[in-house]
This record gives C-alpha cells, sequence and structure tokens, in this order.
C-alpha cells in the first residue's frame, strides 16, 4: 500500500514516466558508468525498479577481466532489483507518448486511492456558492 508520500511523488514526479514504462524493453543507464537492458516489471515511488531478462554490461575499467572478450563484459540475470538512487538515465522508447503516459498514471493513482487535488476541490466550492 502507497502512503501519502509516495502518492504525491507518483503523482508530481517524473517517476510516472518510468512507470509508462512497465512491461516494456528499455535501457537504463547507472551512475557507475554501467548499463542495464531488459523489460521493466515494476516500478515504485523511489524510483527503485525491478527488471526480468537483464543484461548487465560494465565498461572495461570496472570489469575484473583484463583481456578484451566483449562477452566477459556482460552478464545475464532473469530478474534484477536497481535502487533508484544509483540510477543516471533511462531511455524512454519512443513509441510512448510522454505526456499521456504522465495523465495516465495521474489518473490511475488519483482513481485508485480516491486521492483529489486541493485545487480542484477549492473550485468546485467555489461554482457552487456561486
Amino acid at each position: 500500500m502507497l502512503s501519502g508520500f509516495d502518492k504525491s511523488l507518483l503523482c508530481n514526479t517524473l517517476v510516472g514516466i518510468l512507470k509508462a514504462c512497465e512491461g516494456r524493453r528499455t535501457q537504463i543507464d547507472l551512475r557507475n558508468e554501467s548499463h542495464l537492458c531488459g523489460k521493466i516489471e515494476s516500478v515504485a515511488a523511489n524510483m527503485n525498479v525491478i527488471m526480468s531478462d537483464v543484461t548487465l554490461t560494465r565498461p572495461r575499467f570496472l570489469s575484473s577481466h583484463h583481456h578484451h572478450d566483449d562477452k566477459k563484459m556482460s552478464q545475464h540475470y532473469n530478474e534484477l532489483t536497481v535502487r533508484g538512487n544509483n540510477i543516471r538515465f533511462v531511455h524512454i522508447p519512443q513509441n510512448i507518448d510522454m505526456i499521456n503516459a504522465l495523465e495516465a498514471q495521474i489518473k490511475a493513482i488519483r482513481s485508485r486511492f480516491n486521492y483529489r487535488d486541493k485545487r480542484s476541490i477549492k473550485s468546485t466550492t467555489k461554482r457552487s456558492h456561486s
């Protein structure tokens, strides 16, 4: 269950765009210069991401292998969890309309948790008194 803070993060930050990537394959660049390619299974409000069918590719200087076999630079995982604070950049698939994705996420959160924006409450109150 989401806390009020988590609901606020999902409605007021760009995590909603990342949530729109759930169920799709994409690339995530990490702060240590590595990158992940896989399917995003779920995204938490703090931007922690669970991925499946993931390939982790490390740059040569982070690899413990000193020879030049590129296949040794990549590792495959059936499932992987990434902490949000380790994410540098997420490649949003081109077929995602970001504005529609954000609007859909906000609508889903508001309907699921009966969340009402204070501005909309004020505007309906003003109209009813007129």
